[in-house]
């Protein structure tokens, strides 16, 4: 299975494309079975990173962590949890090669 950066990566690249429809509604985790559709993510990705998402989304008083359809703070949102990630796994990384 990929790790979190590398899943994040494969949703941020397709947003855009999934999100940029008419009167779009969707929201990530209708991105995320669109993926999985689309055969991009396995199940087990799937429902990983959805777990993700939804542990780490912005609180919401609805199912949307942001409003629906807009994408600029979803790719916000991805670009900052990819650039979180990729941190974490570099410095544990570094732990390793300087124990």
């Amino acid at each position: 299975m990929r790790n979190n950066t590398e899943l994040l990566k494969i949703i941020r690249r397709h947003t855009p494309r999934l999100l940029n429809t008419p009167n779009s509604n969707d929201g990530l985790c209708l991105i995320l079975s669109d993926l999985y559709a689309e055969s991009i993510l396995t199940l087990r990705e799937t429902k990983y990173i959805r777990r993700y998402i939804m542990n780490n989304m912005p609180n919401s008083k609805n199912s949307y962590g942001w409003k629906p359809g807009l994408m600029e703070p979803r790719l916000d949102w991805l670009d900052e949890h990819i650039n979180f990630n990729f941190k974490q796994r570099l410095r544990a990384k570094v732990k390793t090669i300087f124990k």
